[in-house]
C-alpha cells in the first residue's frame, strides 16, 4: 500500500484504489468456515479503512459463496453505515 501510494498515486488526479478479492477457491458449507472468512475480510477491510482512510473508491468481493453472500445481505450490511456499504459490492 505505502509503495501504491507514494510511487502509483497522482495528487490532485488518482488518490484512491479499487481492492478486489477473489472468493472462487473459498467454499463454504459450515457456519464456523463462514465466520472464520467473514472475519478475515472484515478485518482486510478494517485495515484499509483505518490505515488509509479516505483512499479507498470501491471493494469487489467476486464468487463469494452464497453463505458469505446471504450473511453480508441480512446481517452485517445492517451494521454498516451507508457510505461503507456503496464502497463494498458482493457478486456471487
Amino acid at each position: 500500500m505505502e509503495f501504491m501510494i507514494n510511487n502509483l498515486l497522482i495528487e490532485g488526479q488518482v488518490e484512491n484504489y479499487i481492492l478486489i478479492m477473489n472468493l472462487e477457491e473459498f467454499s463454504l458449507s459450515l457456519r464456523s468456515v463462514f465466520i472464520m472468512l467473514m472475519q478475515i475480510v472484515m478485518k482486510i477491510l478494517s485495515f484499509t479503512s483505518n490505515s488509509y482512510r479516505g483512499r479507498l473508491f470501491v471493494s469487489y468481493l467476486l464468487s463469494a459463496p452464497t453463505v458469505l453472500y446471504w450473511g453480508w445481505e441480512g446481517i452485517v450490511s445492517n451494521f454498516i453505515s451507508e457510505n461503507t456499504l456503496k464502497k463494498i459490492k458482493i457478486t456471487k
